[in-house]
């Protein structure tokens, strides 16, 4: 079977039982950050452990990516991925996605100092498809994909 018709199947699959069955659809993601001694950060959920420090610079040992490269990974990578399965699912031809992600930050504002907020100043999407279809076909999948993205909401909607 053809990758695309793979995630095709498989996407139908869940959208269908979602369907038939909402209440499968909602689940709580349970996770742990740990940390002993210094600032490296063992983040687990369910079987899969990551470990995140900072740089020297700020007190950190180096011993894995920030928090904030997590992130900026979280955004982008379901931002492509989202497109990715909506292209698929859509059967519409997509040889690649590329997303790039520019934030700007006030880093003084991690430590109470300046006016700004920690939260990042602005965020910019580059997103490249590389496709046959019509460049208004996939604006307008973008466009729904980025209504339905989960990390892309979270950072740009308010969360209680």
């Amino acid at each position: 079977m053809e990758k695309d018709e793979f995630i095709r199947v498989a996407q139908s699959r869940v959208k269908k039982v979602f369907t038939s069955h909402p209440d499968k659809a909602r689940n709580t993601t349970h996770a742990t950050a740990k940390i002993g001694e210094g600032l490296t950060c063992t983040f687990t959920q369910g079987e899969i452990t990551t470990t995140m420090d900072m740089p020297e610079i700020m007190g950190g040992n180096n011993k894995g990516p920030s928090p904030g490269f997590h992130a900026c990974a979280a955004v982008a990578g379901c931002v492509a991925i989202g497109i990715k399965q909506a292209t698929a699912l859509e059967n519409i031809q997509c040889k690649s996605v590329d997303v790039a992600l520019e934030m700007d930050f006030d880093d003084a504002a991690m430590f109470g100092l300046g006016e700004n907020t920690a939260a990042p100043l602005d965020t910019r999407l580059t997103i490249n498809i590389a496709s046959n279809a019509l460049p208004e076909v996939i604006q307008t999948l973008v466009d729904r994909v980025l209504e339905m993205d989960p990390f892309y909401l979270a950072l740009r909607d308010a969360q209680s």
